[in-house]
């Protein structure tokens, strides 16, 4: 369900604008409209800040909860801590550069062993010069070796390094690429490798005794973002009268209104209830039952739905709750589910138990759907004898296939009459007539053709009603889909929705059948791993069992991941995909944001 939202125009003068504003904030409860600003250059440098201070938090939270570090309340200034963060991060990216770049010389120049740059040095003032060479071993000559000093140092698969003597007049004639070797030696460059190895683990200890102080810094950032907050408000203010009059707008939930009032009473500011109109952006803000509410979540990932809209979380929820288990179809795997889901409870914050209380749906839904088809960690009910007088009662795979497309049936069926609400709720029951058309065709349809199918027979009386009914459902379609359109256009979008019907209709329900391909292909992988452990345990005498275990753990750990991934995402695709274009859903709403200190 969409909170009733209320609108309010506040007209305050610029002096008092300030404690006006704190007071909102205070009390918390309205969402104030924001329209475009360009930013001032003091307003991006907080937005800046407010980054480096969240950046700050994500590194030493991580540091903290890894090395077990104590918190520490002993006061100092956040922002300093947040400076000496970045100037120790600064000074551990230039040292960590330095390092792999002297690594990468040092893998380079291996080749060359401990030569002394000073001996180099002696030897050029001698006149001669040690050039130093690689090539592909395939080019090498051994002509240069007769008319040069030619030293082979190193060779590998691929290239030769080699040195070669001359004097510094002498010209050197060889198709090999010269290398100049740097001034320090390899011991010089290790030892210099061993020292920036030191600092940047000296600069990580620092970090880590500064992570002591992170809540510390999360309070200091809570009171920048309320001050960011408070200047953003302040630039979405209108002015008025020549600058001395600032105009904002602001929605609250009609149950706070009365808190709102109350706390404005002797404020300094004039405020008026205006009316809705259908092109302002209203904020949105969900409240649902207990079961709905855990699926706000999953709603959310989509869009929020537009103000004059339903809410479809309730109506989706029950579905998606048994398209899970019908994906995942092991009662065996709904048990550790549910075992998972109470363990969470106990573990997670509080904000976080819809997550928890969600696993432990779907994990009951996965325990139902799994006794239906017979599966219990790979393991066919069906062929336990000491089941056997159960064994009618599990569903084969045509009833599972067929139970998918009616599961399908009925909520693309209920996502039409979802719609149809919507329609009548945002215009009129006039503009829903077409659909109502179309509804009582397909119903009627589907009661006079598929009831006879499942052996249930219709007196010749109700059959020529339901034939009645699919006839006023055409006309209703065909002829007033659209109450602003003349008789013809609306019979020419009448055949237009007919093919749309047709087509998507029988698309959307082949979706549902993929509830049973996806059940079905957890439960064949899930026995495969079954017979390949039991196979392995009695093919290898004494240690068999030790590779049984292995083989169930495994299999099963990578057949439970596999299939716990297709029973959120397709379960999701039939709900944002299927449902919600059945249900005319058009989203695009803004979550209700209080103006409020964080």
């Amino acid at each position: 369900m969409i909170v009733k939202m209320s609108k309010y125009l506040f007209v305050c003068y610029y002096n008092d604008f300030d404690p006006f504003l704190e007071r909102l904030q205070t009390l918390g409860i309205v969402d104030v409209e924001s329209r475009n600003v360009t930013l001032s250059k003091r307003e991006k440098q907080k937005l800046h800040w407010l980054k480096l201070y969240k950046e700050c938090i994500s590194e030493l939270s991580v540091l903290k909860k890894q090395r077990g570090i104590r918190t520490k309340t002993i006061h100092r200034k956040p922002v300093f801590m947040v400076h000496e963060y970045l100037r120790l991060k600064k000074e551990r990216a230039a040292r960590e550069m330095e390092l792999k770049r002297l690594q990468k010389t040092n893998a380079e120049f291996e080749v060359w062993g401990n030569y002394d740059p000073k001996t180099l040095e002696q030897l050029r003032k001698a006149g001669l010069y040690l050039h130093f060479f690689v090539c592909d071993r395939a080019r090498f000559s051994d002509e240069w070796t007769k008319n040069y000093p030619v030293e082979i140092i190193h060779e590998d698969a691929r290239n030769k390094y080699f040195i070669l003597i001359a004097s510094a007049e002498e010209p050197i004639a060889i198709d090999a690429v010269e290398l100049f070797l740097p001034e320090q030696s390899h011991a010089e460059r290790l030892e210099k490798v061993e020292s920036l190895s030191r600092l940047i683990a000296i600069i990580n200890e620092k970090l880590i005794a500064l992570s002591a102080y992170v809540k510390l810094i999360e309070a200091d950032l809570k009171k920048l973002e309320s001050a960011a907050h408070f200047d953003r408000i302040t630039t979405h203010a209108d002015a008025a009268a020549e600058d001395k009059v600032r105009i904002l707008t602001g929605y609250v939930p009609e149950a706070e209104e009365p808190k709102m009032l109350a706390g404005l009473k002797s404020a300094d500011v004039y405020y008026e209830k205006q009316t809705i109109e259908a092109e302002d952006d209203v904020p949105i803000e969900l409240k649902n039952n207990r079961f709905a509410k855990n699926f706000e979540f999953i709603t959310k990932l989509f869009a929020l739905p537009a103000y004059r809209e339903l809410d479809l979380t309730p109506f989706f929820a029950p579905f998606f709750m048994m398209f899970f288990g019908f994906c995942l179809g092991d009662a065996g795997y709904g048990i550790l589910i549910i075992i998972g889901a109470v363990f969470a409870k106990f573990k997670l914050k509080k904000d976080l138990q819809s997550f928890a209380n969600l696993a432990l749906y779907f994990g009951l839904a996965t325990i139902v759907f799994g006794l239906l088809s017979g599966t219990f960690l790979g393991i066919s009910l069906v062929e336990v004898p000491a089941l056997a007088k159960f064994k009618n009662y599990f569903f084969d795979q045509n009833n599972m296939m067929a139970l998918a497309f009616g599961l399908g049936a009925v909520q693309v069926v209920f996502g039409m009459g979802v719609n149809i609400t919507n329609i009548i709720i945002r215009k009129n029951w006039k503009y829903a007539v077409g659909n109502i058309g179309w509804m009582v065709f397909l119903l009627s349809a589907a009661a006079c053709f598929g009831l006879p199918m499942l052996n249930i027979l219709l007196p010749q009386l109700v059959i020529y009603i339901l034939q009645g009914f699919m006839g006023i459902g055409l006309l209703s379609a065909f002829f007033y889909n659209n109450p602003d359109n003349n008789i013809f256009t609306n019979f020419g979008l009448g055949i237009w929705n007919a093919y749309n019907v047709a087509t998507g209709l029988l698309g959307d329900l082949l979706s549902y059948v993929r509830l049973f391909a996806l059940g079905l292909t957890g439960g064949i992988l899930g026995s495969v791993f079954n017979t390949l452990a039991m196979d392995a345990g009695s093919g290898i005498p004494y240690v068999g069992w030790f590779f049984t275990i292995l083989i169930l753990l495994a299999g099963h750990s990578l057949n439970f991941a596999l299939n716990i991934l297709g029973a959120l995402v397709h379960p999701m695709r039939l709900t944002f995909v299927e449902f919600y274009k059945n249900a005319g859903f058009e989203g695009n709403g803004r979550e209700y944001k209080p103006f409020k200190k964080l």
